[in-house]
């Protein structure tokens, strides 16, 4: 019996040992999954993201710009600023979405007046 508990403490000692040499990486490495999860997502989002330059014709949500081809264009603008932005100014709009008149999708991320010198 004595022989029995030797073994089984001398086993238990090899497995905790075998347990301490674990690859170990630093703190900084670590990553939440959650986090990663989220950079993938904002990689992804900016992938999406398109630019095109207009003319405000409307200032509101949704915010109307007349592209280059004469195409009126309704911007989902919840969360940009607006204002510096007027009737008239030409802008550069960062979005998400299809252009196309019709368009029901179109998100603007980011609203920029064009200064011309």
């Amino acid at each position: 019996m004595k022989k029995m508990i030797a073994m089984l403490l001398m086993v238990t000692a090899l497995t905790l040992s075998l347990a301490g040499c674990g690859d170990k990486r630093p703190a900084d490495d670590i990553v939440p999954e959650s986090s990663q999860s989220q950079n993938v997502e904002s990689d992804a989002a900016k992938a999406d993201e398109a630019t095109m330059t207009g003319i405000v014709n409307r200032v509101e949500n949704p915010l109307v710009v007349l592209d280059d081809k004469d195409q009126y264009l309704k911007f989902n603008v919840d969360g940009v600023s607006l204002d510096d932005i007027k009737e008239g100014d030409e802008v550069e709009i960062t979005y998400t979405g299809t252009l196309s008149e019709d368009s029901a999708d179109l998100v603007a991320k980011s609203v920029i007046k064009i200064v011309k010198r």
